[in-house]
Parts: structure tokens; sequence; C-alpha cells
């Protein structure tokens, strides 16, 4: 061998040592002080700096142009891992071989070696996603473990990075809402745009990630029902609130129009607790069950339960619906002022409030006054 040869050899030597104390050699105050110091450090940096870097100069100690990378972008990359390129959706940088558009190459105090911590990472460049820093009732999986835990920051099939498609991505995580979903007997239309029908995967500011306030959400889709409400001088209460999910099941149920518990179909019907399930949710049952109280009801001539007297008949009783409006009415305490069920009659009701009770006018029968504190004779 040649002198020269020789010569550069040992100074390659010198300058680089084995392969298990590569790192040790350029990890030093004098030249890389800082390489091992990161949290997360990139374990090339660690063990050997030649499974990246190779030396081409022969000054002692080395210095600048000394040595060059054994390849360039993601070749150099794709000589320990593998190609991150997969046959659906690219991410940008990924296509563009960038991978230090995400990751540092030797090292940060961020899990990957990610140049900045994962969600300010992201909106580095999705920018739209900006306001979602400053926003409350976020996705809660954003503020917990971040945007890869949906999104494959590398490769995926699906649009958006995605590793599955719409609803069946979903019930991934919310597998006991998809099943109740799916199993269920009356099923809400909206579902058939899936969950992104109504609500934002990341979030709007809005509680549930709904796509806007609750009091009017439901009522974007059921237009003709929001008109009705806004015109109600009374609204039932889940109404006024927007939490429409009180009586209604938005994912599916097992009971008509969506209805969370059983309540009568019929205009007249036999009383049973249990088919009032629905409203028993939040009205007292007693108030329908006691013939006499002096407090479970305001609907009273002095204790006599007018409730009872209406609804607990055997064949013949009356339901909330044949004189409440369950969304909202023209008059109080929802009562309704035409009553539709009676071919093309509609029974008037007026009520006129008096001063501890009301005076009820009904095409069903002549004119009746209660009177909480003095009852009424009424005959």
């Amino acid at each position: 061998m040649p002198r020269n040869s020789i010569i550069f050899f040992i100074g390659l030597l010198l300058a680089c040592g084995t392969a298990a104390d590569a790192a040790d050699g350029c990890v030093t105050t004098d030249c890389h002080p800082t390489y091992t110091s990161a949290t997360y450090t990139h374990t090339p940096v660690v063990e050997n700096c030649t499974s990246c870097h190779e030396a081409i100069g022969s000054h002692q100690p080395p210095g600048k142009g000394d040595f060059r990378l054994i390849a360039t972008g993601a070749d150099l990359c794709a000589q320990c891992h593998d190609s991150m390129l997969g046959d659906g959706r690219d991410h940008e940088p990924v296509k563009m071989g960038r991978c230090t558009y995400c990751h540092d190459v030797h090292g940060s105090e961020n899990p990957s070696q990610l140049v900045k911590p994962l969600v300010k990472l992201c909106l580095k460049c999705h920018t739209s996603k900006r306001p979602l820093e400053k926003m409350d009732n976020l996705h809660p999986i954003l503020e917990t473990d971040g945007c890869t835990v949906c999104h494959d920051p590398h490769t995926a099939r699906y649009p958006e990075l995605l590793p599955r498609e719409g609803t069946d991505f979903c019930a991934g995580c919310h597998a006991e809402i998809a099943e109740h979903t799916q199993e269920a007997e009356v099923q809400h239309g909206a579902m058939d745009g899936g969950c992104i029908a109504c609500h934002d995967p990341h979030g709007t500011g809005y509680r549930r990630m709904f796509q806007t306030r609750q009091e009017v959400f439901c009522v974007s889709c059921h237009e003709p029902m929001g008109k009705f409400i806004a015109l109600s001088s009374s609204q039932h209460e889940p109404v006024a609130q927007g939490t429409c999910w009180g009586c209604h099941d938005p994912h599916g149920a097992e009971y008509f129009s969506l209805l969370k518990a059983n309540y009568p179909k019929p205009f007249y019907t036999g009383f049973d607790v249990d088919d009032f399930q629905l409203c028993f949710t939040c009205h007292d049952s007693r108030a329908f069950i006691y013939e006499r109280t002096s407090e479970l009801t305001g609907f009273r001539n002095g204790d006599r339960n007018l409730h009872f007297l209406h609804v607990n008949k055997a064949t013949k009783g009356r339901v909330c619906k044949t004189c409440h409006g369950v969304h909202g009415a023209d008059q109080m305490k929802l009562v309704k002022s035409r009553i539709p069920g009676f071919g093309r009659w509609e029974i008037p009701i007026n009520l006129q409030k008096g001063v501890d009770g009301a005076t009820c006018t009904v095409g069903c029968h002549k004119p009746k006054t209660y009177d909480r504190s003095q009852p009424f004779p009424n005959d």
C-alpha cells in the first residue's frame, strides 16, 4: 500500500474511531457539544454518526468539508427507515422527500424528534386550523394525543390521511354509539351523511363539536319546526334550551320519532305509567296517579288534581299532546289553541289566566275554572 494511503487511513481511524465510539468522537466540547443533550435523540447520533455521514477529508482534527452525507433527502432516511410512500395518499412533505419539514435529524425535545410539539407542528402548515389553539370544546383527542391519532402523518389509503372512511373510522373509538346506531329500529336520516353531518371532527367552539350553536342546531335542518317554535309564545324547556336530545336520540332509537323512551301514539289511551316513560323522565309521575294533591301539580282546583282527571282513565284518558304542544304552543303552559285529530274539526281551547289558576273554554266541554287557593264551584 502506498505510504500516502496508509497515512490517510490512519488519519481516518483517528478522526472517526470505531463504529461504537464514533459519536463520542463527534460530540465533544470542541465540535458538536449539544447533539446528545436533546430529550429525544436520533439513534445514530448516540451510537454512530457515520451511519449518515462519511469522511472524505484528511484534516486532523476533521473540519468543515471533511464529511458528507452518504445520501440526500428521503434517500438518506431510507437507509434505515422503510419508505414512507404508500399506494394511497401521501402527506405532502413525504411526497417531496422533505422529512426535515417535521423531524430534526439530530434530536429535539419532542417525541419522534419533531421540530415542534405535535399540534403546533401541524398548524405550521395547516393554517386554517390555527383558530383551534384558542377554541373551547375541541375534540378531546386533540388536547391529549394530537392529530396523529386520526391522521397518519406519512401515508394513508383514504382522504385526509385517514386509515378508514367516514363513520367506520369514528367507530374505532366510539364503538358503543356506532353499534347503537346500526341496531336502532328508527334511524336518523342525518346519519346517512355520516358523523360529520352534525359534528366537526376537530371542533367549532360549540358544545359536542356541533356545526353551529345548539339553540339552532337541529332546526337548521328541521326548518318548519324551527319556524313553529320561533312563533310559539311558550316553549318546552328542552326546546328553549336547544337540547332536543332531552327527548330525541339523534343517533337512533327504539321508539317513533327517535324518542328516547315510550310515549303513546293514540289521541286517547288507557292510563299506564309505562306508556309515559318519556315524559316521566322529567315530570313526576305522581302528578298523574294521585287524585288529590296540594303540591304535585299546579293544574288543580283546590286539591283536586285535574291532570289525574284528564289522564288517569281506564279507556279514554287524554295523552299529553291532546292539550299541550310538545315543542311549543301559542298559549301559556304549552296549551294549544287548536287540537287536531277529529277529522276536519280542530277543537278550540282558550286558556285565560286567573289570580291563582285559569279558566279553560274548550270545544269538548263547557267553560271550567280552577283556582288553587279557593276551589271554584264548577257544575
